[in-house]
């Protein structure tokens, strides 16, 4: 009797602990709005070449702005304001700015959604994600990513995800090539930073400066 008693106390303790070590993951609440308010101030830059018919070639353009988002819940359902503030060149404003807003070819906000389809595909799969740094998830696009490290924006800690496809250089040799960055906390429903890569080179930056929230 004695033995069987302490057979039902084992295993009383490897449910209880495994059921610890459950309720002690952090997986990311992806588009998870369920708090009273929330408001996102991001600063957003993109690069890209543009012919610098001066110089005769190729220069970098830098385009920055910034994006505003509040979202409220209550029993009528989510009230969403979003905005976005910019620079415009004093001589575009009497040809582009009218009481109907700016034309669509002047907004710098056309750039963004080329990372569009690389935040969805993030998204709906980093939400599996176990938010430790060392882990690793694989994608059906045949990608990967890793969470790197621990890193702070805007005063909130979340974690770094470095997402990287196989592919193979000019020698032949398998190397990982950077196609996106993600800094992600568990409970905040957006990332507070995201940097798309291309062919190496850093072309997008998305980074939250200011987030403010009410239960």
């Amino acid at each position: 009797m004695v033995h069987k008693s302490l057979s039902v106390v084992f295993v009383v303790l490897v449910v209880l602990s495994l059921a610890g070590v459950g309720s002690a993951q952090e997986l990311w609440k992806f588009n998870d709005f369920s708090a009273a308010y929330e408001r996102f101030l991001y600063e957003v830059v993109s690069w890209e070449g543009v012919w610098d018919q001066g110089l005769a070639d190729e220069v970098i353009s830098e385009i920055a702005f910034y994006e505003h988002w509040e979202l409220g819940v209550s029993q009528r359902g989510m009230e969403v304001s979003m905005g976005y503030r910019y620079w415009l060149p004093l001589e575009e404003a009497d040809t582009t700015l009218t009481f109907m807003g700016a034309a669509l070819s002047s907004l710098p906000i056309r750039k963004e959604p080329e990372g569009l389809a690389e935040y969805m595909l993030l998204g709906l799969s980093a939400s599996d994600l176990e938010l430790e740094v060392g882990n690793t998830i694989q994608l059906f696009d045949g990608s990967r990513v890793r969470v790197v490290e621990e890193e702070t924006v805007a005063g909130i800690q979340g974690y770094l995800l470095r997402k990287s496809i196989s592919d193979t250089d000019e020698a032949g040799n398998k190397v990982d090539v950077v196609t996106s960055e993600w800094v992600i906390a568990p409970d905040i429903a957006w990332p507070l930073a995201v940097r798309l890569y291309q062919d190496g080179e850093l072309f997008f930056q998305k980074t939250l400066v200011e987030y403010e929230v009410y239960k």
